[in-house]
Protein backbone atom coordinates (compact mmCIF):
# COMPACT_ATOMS: atom_id res chain seq x y z
CA UNK A 1 0.00 0.00 0.00
CA UNK A 2 1.61 3.36 -0.79
CA UNK A 3 1.88 6.03 1.45
CA UNK A 4 -0.43 8.22 0.21
CA UNK A 5 -3.33 5.71 0.68
CA UNK A 6 -2.22 5.06 3.72
CA UNK A 7 -2.21 8.55 5.05
CA UNK A 8 -5.62 8.68 3.95
CA UNK A 9 -6.61 5.57 5.68
CA UNK A 10 -4.54 7.31 9.05
CA UNK A 11 -6.89 10.79 8.39
CA UNK A 12 -10.27 8.63 8.87
CA UNK A 13 -8.72 6.61 11.47
CA UNK A 14 -8.32 9.56 13.30
CA UNK A 15 -11.55 11.18 12.64
CA UNK A 16 -13.11 8.03 14.16
CA UNK A 17 -11.54 8.03 16.85
CA UNK A 18 -11.69 12.07 17.58
CA UNK A 19 -16.40 11.16 17.20
CA UNK A 20 -15.74 8.21 19.21
CA UNK A 21 -13.74 10.29 22.44
CA UNK A 22 -16.72 13.37 21.73
CA UNK A 23 -19.25 10.41 22.38
CA UNK A 24 -18.00 9.06 25.37
CA UNK A 25 -17.41 12.14 26.75
CA UNK A 26 -20.99 13.79 25.94
CA UNK A 27 -22.96 13.25 28.73
CA UNK A 28 -26.05 13.09 26.90
CA UNK A 29 -25.24 10.37 24.45
CA UNK A 30 -26.45 6.55 24.80
CA UNK A 31 -24.67 3.70 25.26
CA UNK A 32 -25.95 2.71 21.68
CA UNK A 33 -24.07 6.11 19.93
CA UNK A 34 -21.26 5.16 21.32
CA UNK A 35 -20.93 1.43 20.28
CA UNK A 36 -22.11 2.66 16.87
CA UNK A 37 -19.10 5.23 16.62
CA UNK A 38 -16.45 2.08 18.06
CA UNK A 39 -18.08 -0.42 15.58
CA UNK A 40 -17.64 2.23 12.65
CA UNK A 41 -13.99 2.67 14.13
CA UNK A 42 -13.19 -1.19 14.19
CA UNK A 43 -14.90 -1.94 11.23
CA UNK A 44 -12.72 0.61 9.08
CA UNK A 45 -9.46 -0.83 10.94
CA UNK A 46 -10.72 -4.49 10.10
CA UNK A 47 -11.16 -3.08 6.58
CA UNK A 48 -7.23 -1.24 6.74
CA UNK A 49 -6.31 -5.24 7.63
CA UNK A 50 -7.74 -7.05 5.04
CA UNK A 51 -6.59 -4.69 1.94
CA UNK A 52 -2.97 -4.28 3.83
CA UNK A 53 -2.83 -7.96 3.61
CA UNK A 54 -4.38 -8.72 0.50
CA UNK A 55 -1.78 -6.27 -1.26
CA UNK A 56 0.92 -8.31 0.54
CA UNK A 57 -0.18 -11.30 -0.47
CA UNK A 58 0.10 -9.94 -3.86
CA UNK A 59 3.31 -8.66 -3.65
CA UNK A 60 4.52 -11.79 -2.47
CA UNK A 61 2.92 -13.70 -5.15
CA UNK A 62 4.55 -11.94 -7.71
Amino acid sequence: MNNEAKERLRNIARKLVDVSFAVACDDTSTEEEFQKTVNALMNHLIKVRKRSQALHFESQMA
